[in-house]
């Protein structure tokens, strides 16, 4: 009967995961920094984009198109 290793549990909130990842990415060290380096950019634009296109259909939408 094989004997599992013991497991460990870290418990993070978001904030200081995002806090890792990030110091991960400013490192440059990790095999998962462009990955990193990629959702941080995302997480910028997503929003922005977003803004500017309800922004966008919104004057469309006044201007009677």
């Amino acid at each position: 009967m094989p004997v599992e290793a013991p497991h460990k549990e870290h418990h993070h909130s978001l904030g200081e995961e995002l806090h890792h990842l990030h110091d991960v990415a400013e490192k440059g060290d990790a095999g998962a920094t462009p990955a990193i380096a990629l959702g941080e950019v995302l997480l910028f634009l997503i929003p922005v984009i977003a803004v500017v296109l309800g922004v966008a259909f919104a004057a469309y939408y006044l201007a009677g198109g």
